[in-house]
């Protein structure tokens, strides 16, 4: 089940309308499978290096086996919260959705429905409006931010849309116009 966050206009609006994905992110299969695995060997790791400690080896003082335990235990939290920092910007897909205008006669707003997996891969779904784009800065891993937040989209070694991935080339367009002109791989 898809969590909703905040993050722009009419995200949570029963009238709007969800269209296709337009954007699909080529790793999220591997993403979803690789934190899978991270956040469960940490807690295997955190449950069993205490126990190990405990009824280790009597030949090795009690002092160097909460130590090594402790270690083991801060390198399994310590690799884990790397690979979720680094992963936290990647989109798995995007789609558009349609907000009904705020009066007669205007045009209905576009924004963007941004999926992304959390830390225990689940889905987290964010409503983006194409106005809060903005360029990323200087963190790797992010091709553009919107409130705050980094998100990652694939692009060509020449910044181009990869037809692969995006659908409908247009919403990469407006991402490009919104970051100033060129959306950037990556600044890793």
């Amino acid at each position: 089940m898809a969590a909703r966050v905040g993050g722009g206009g009419g995200g949570g609006d029963d009238d709007s309308e969800v269209g296709p994905v337009v954007y699909e992110g080529p790793f999220g299969d591997v993403l979803k499978k690789i934190k899978l695995v991270s956040v469960f060997s940490c807690g295997c790791t955190m449950l069993g290096m205490p126990v190990l400690a405990a009824v280790g080896n009597p030949d090795v003082d009690l002092l160097w086996r909460c130590a090594i335990a402790f270690t083991v235990s801060s390198f399994a939290v310590g690799t884990t919260g790397v690979l979720w920092w680094v992963t936290q910007p990647y989109i798995t897909s995007i789609r558009l959705r349609r907000d009904p205008p705020a009066a007669p006669g205007k045009k209905a707003a576009v924004s963007m429905d941004v999926e992304q997996y959390s830390l225990f891969a689940r889905k987290r779904v964010t409503n983006v409006k194409f106005g809060d784009v903005r360029a990323p800065g200087v963190r790797p891993f992010a091709s553009f931010q919107a409130l705050g937040r980094h998100y990652y989209i694939h692009v060509g070694s020449k910044g181009e849309a990869p037809a692969h991935f995006f659908k409908d080339e247009r919403v990469f367009r407006r991402i490009q116009k919104q970051v100033g002109g060129k959306v950037k791989e990556s600044a890793a």
